[in-house]
């Protein structure tokens, strides 16, 4: 359900269970961006600028050269390899508040760390999925969309940093805010067991995907909504425990 938010809520359009740090910043150059100035100035970010301001995000700038947008929408990235990426919110003049689907898939072998800035409020399904060496995730403080499907990748070792007060990250599972929704667990998790808290209601789309360590998972029944592919390529899982059939959509 791509329109939903990290807000409390159980509903969801599909359902059904399917079988599987702070990194330092540079532009499209590899140039470092440092943190930005409190006095205002400008930084490098992508062949553009940034702005700080008080009574805003930082804007970054992204060049037109390297970054495709449709209106707010951030489509992809034609600019050369890097491994370290930091997100304009900004492309032609227009705030980026969104990340399309495949939006870095040129980068597939060569991402490790992005950084996603302020005043994205949503990332699509499978924006990261083809980079199998990412790293670290940045999150914003303004995401209010937000499922595994939208950090889902080929790499088994991805760590989030998270400063946004409708996401709870607990022992590298994310919740949002009352804990009514789980949304990511981290596939490099070390646990062999996990039981999902009795607070859940909803397991999101892609929830658990590829824990190379999961063997297994215990569903309470306080879950009400399982969306589709929840649970997917869980290939080490040997036991699922899940609540009554007919209490499940």
């Amino acid at each position: 359900d791509e329109d939903s938010s990290l807000a409390a809520d159980s509903k969801t359009d599909s359902s059904s269970v399917t079988g599987n740090s702070s990194a330092v910043v540079t532009d499209a150059q590899g140039k470092v961006i440092p943190t930005a100035p409190s006095g205002g100035g400008t930084q490098p970010s992508g062949g553009g600028t940034t702005t700080p301001s008080k009574k805003a995000p930082v804007i970054i700038d992204g060049d037109p050269s390297i970054w495709k947008a449709q209106g707010s929408l951030l489509l992809n990235y034609y600019g050369p390899p890097v491994d370290t990426l930091y997100v304009p919110n900004r492309v032609n003049g227009i705030n980026i508040t969104t990340i399309y689907s495949d939006c870095f898939s040129r980068l597939s072998g060569d991402l490790k760390n992005i950084v996603f800035p302020e005043g994205i409020t949503k990332i699509d399904p499978l924006s990261c999925f083809y980079c199998k060496n990412l790293r670290n995730v940045t999150i914003p403080s303004t995401l209010n969309y937000f499922d595994g499907s939208c950090l889902v990748s080929y790499s088994p070792y991805v760590k989030l940093t998270v400063n946004n007060p409708n996401i709870n990250m607990i022992n590298d599972v994310i919740y949002n805010n009352d804990k009514s929704i789980i949304l990511m667990y981290s596939s490099s998790k070390p646990d062999k067991s996990f039981t999902i808290p009795s607070t859940v209601k909803t397991i999101k789309c892609m929830t658990f995907c590829s824990p190379w360590n999961l063997e297994e998972l215990i569903i309470p029944n306080s879950v009400t909504k399982i969306d589709s592919s929840a649970i997917s390529y869980c290939k080490n899982i040997k036991k699922l425990t899940i609540p009554d059939r007919k209490s499940v959509v």
